[in-house]
Formats: C-alpha cells, sequence, structure tokens
C-alpha cells in the first residue's frame, strides 16, 4: 500500500509544553513530507496556562482547545474525533514532550500499511536512559498483563507513541479516563485487529515534568482500576485478570533477575 496515497493525522495532546510543542510539530511535519504525505497534525491542549497553543500554532498544527474536562484521555479522545472528521485513514498519537522521535515515524507506517491495524511504538525493548529500574519493571510488568488479557504479543501497552488505523478508532472507543492506552490495546485485541509492536528511541525530557506518573504506587493502583473496569465492560471475569497480574509479575521478576545477572556477568 502507497502512503503518499493514505490519509494521516498526527494528535499531539499537551499541556504547559511551550518549550516542546514546536519541534515535536515541525519534526512530524517533517517526517511525513520525507513519505511524500500530506498530514493533519492536531494538538490538544489540555487547559495549558503557558504559550504552548500559540506555539503549536505557529509551527502549522491545528489547535484545539479542550474547554471542560481535561486530562490524556480527554485530549486523545477529542484528537480521535477530530482526526476521523477531517477524513484520516491513519491516526498517529504521540506525546508533546519531545521523548519519542519523529525519525521512528517510517517504521510504524510501514508496519500499519501492510496490515497492522494498531501499531505501537516499544521503548521498553531495553531500560530506557532516566527511567528507573522501579518504573521500567512496572511498565513492563504491567505491558505483560495487558498483553495476556488483550489476547496479543506486545511489549509496551502503555506506549504514548502508536499508529492505528480510522476502524480501531471507530470501533475501540476509549471510554476509561485514565488508561485510555492500555485500553485502546484491550479493546483492540480482543475485537480481533491485527495488534503489534516496533522499537523505538525514547530520550530524556529536556523540558518540564511528566504530569502522568508522579509516584509509580499510585500509578500502579489507577492501572489495576481502570484495567479492571476496562476488562469487565469486555466480559473478561476478575479471576482472569487477577490470574494474569500474578503472572505477569512473577514472569517480569524472573526476567528482571536473569537482566541482573547478566548485567554483573559483564
Amino acid at each position: 500500500m502507497d502512503a503518499a496515497k493514505q490519509n494521516f493525522a498526527v494528535i499531539i495532546p499537551a499541556k504547559n509544553e511551550e518549550l516542546s510543542v514546536a519541534a515535536v510539530v515541525t519534526a512530524f511535519f517533517a517526517a511525513f513530507r520525507s513519505l511524500n504525505c500530506p498530514v493533519d497534525v492536531i494538538v490538544v491542549d489540555d487547559h495549558s496556562d503557558d504559550a504552548t497553543r500559540i506555539r503549536a500554532d505557529a509551527a502549522g498544527a491545528r489547535v484545539i482547545a479542550l474547554t471542560e474536562k481535561g486530562g490524556l484521555a480527554e485530549a486523545f479522545r477529542s484528537g480521535t474525533v477530530a482526526a476521523l472528521a477531517a477524513g484520516a485513514e491513519y491516526i498517529v498519537q504521540v506525546d508533546a514532550d519531545g521523548q519519542y522521535s519523529a525519525e521512528d515515524l517510517p517504521r510504524l507506517v510501514s508496519r500499519a500499511l501492510v496490515g497492522g491495524d494498531l501499531v505501537l511504538g516499544n521503548r521498553l525493548w531495553r531500560r530506557p536512559d532516566g527511567m528507573s529500574a522501579t518504573r521500567y519493571f512496572a511498565n513492563c510488568a504491567f505491558s505483560r498483563l495487558v498483553a495476556g488479557l488483550s489476547l496479543v504479543s506486545i511489549a509496551d501497552s502503555q506506549s504514548g507513541y502508536r499508529i492505528f488505523t480510522r476502524q480501531v478508532a471507530v470501533d475501540c472507543p476509549i471510554a476509561t479516563d485514565y488508561t485510555y492506552t492500555q485500553e485502546q490495546v484491550l479493546r483492540a485485541g480482543r475485537a480481533g485487529f491485527a495488534v503489534s509492536d516496533v522499537p523505538v528511541t525514547f530520550s530524556v525530557r529536556q523540558h518540564g515534568t511528566s504530569r502522568l506518573i508522579p509516584s509509580v504506587v499510585k500509578y500502579s493502583w489507577r492501572v489495576i482500576l481502570s484495567v479492571h473496569a476496562v476488562c469487565r465492560s469486555l466480559g473478561i471475569p476478575a479471576h482472569c485478570l487477577l490470574g494474569r497480574a500474578a503472572a505477569a509479575i512473577l514472569l517480569e521478576l524472573r526476567c528482571s533477575w536473569g537482566r541482573y545477572r547478566c548485567t554483573r556477568e559483564l
């Protein structure tokens, strides 16, 4: 399938990212130009109190401002609705903080064009610089849990860098207000869509601070509650969730021990 004949959109949720959003917008415009593809870049501003909207608009993005309810999930929903209304056939979602690279875009697009309905950018093929061992363990364990519940083979269900088809966007709407990344994987996998991932780079944040994971424990608890709610809506029994969670933690502990031993031997 020829990328140049497809309609693409990029949605970029942003809150107080005035120092990075313009560079992200510019990089993705350039990446799509290299693919000879027109693209609709949509920045969804989540009640920023800095110059995020001004910088995004100056860089050429279409800016949508959330008016009432906020949060990443609502920004993702609003951006997806806008992309669908504009006729997008493939939708890329990426964070505004500049930690993901537009240079990895061709890899995601290529996988999508050969039948990937939802393609995730996998940060966790190694521990990224700046990611603590505890956070890396939690990310890997949750990804194993979501992969098992979704009946798909992926390694990073939390990734904020992904591409998905119009059909996935229509058939798998996001209902929760927190773990939209995991929810999309769960719904797409259970619906029979082709879900996969490709390795991507993940850089240390240069500006600002993350608003998503102030505490690994707090984040983990909120994820568990949200995943449980999604599982209930999909008819997945609670005992299945608990069994998969225990298996994911044990398997990741085993893998972590293996990585530790390899490091010691080196």
